[in-house]
């Protein structure tokens, strides 16, 4: 049965996809985040929307995207609008998971130190239009002056449809 399985999970992340076979996507969407522990600092909020533009290059099962996310409200220990650009790689076709590295910029500054992502998700390439549903985690550490180091760990639900060019 076990053995059944993983087989099955296999197929799905190497069956191609048709609407995929395209190599370069322009990509739009949204995303939902919320922290993944309390942030004892007042007026920050813990959780939020943003939007994301991304350009994906895609090859057989990897998938590399440079992406722009922006919190209009803030993200982490900042109050101020956030954008983050980030490189995102991933594996799979219908099924995915990956991995990648940004920074954000928020107050005229980048951050200190990069944030770290990792993903997973379905993308949905049969629609007139393809669409994918992921959810990540980021592990972020801010340092501000007047509060130290803070870890501000997110996880962020998101999805996002892709323009074949």
């Amino acid at each position: 049965m076990k053995r059944w399985m993983v087989w099955a999970v296999a197929g799905m992340l190497m069956a191609p996809v048709p609407a995929l076979a395209q190599k370069a996507f322009l990509g739009f969407g949204v995303n939902y985040w919320r922290a993944a522990d309390d942030v004892d600092v007042d007026g920050i909020d813990e959780s939020g929307l943003g939007w994301v533009v991304s350009l994906t290059q895609r090859d057989r099962l990897l998938a590399a995207s440079l992406e722009i996310e922006h919190s209009p409200r803030g993200r982490g220990i900042s109050t101020k609008p956030v954008t983050s650009p980030s490189l995102i790689v991933t594996t799979g076709e219908f099924l995915f998971v990956g991995g990648g590295i940004g920074i954000d910029y928020t107050d005229g500054e980048f951050a200190r130190r990069p944030f770290y992502d990792l993903r997973a998700g379905v993308r949905f390439g049969a629609l007139p239009i393809p669409v994918e549903v992921f959810g990540s985690y980021r592990y972020a550490r801010w340092n501000r002056p007047d509060l130290g180091k803070i870890d501000t760990d997110t996880v962020t639900l998101g999805v996002r449809a892709y323009l074949p060019f």
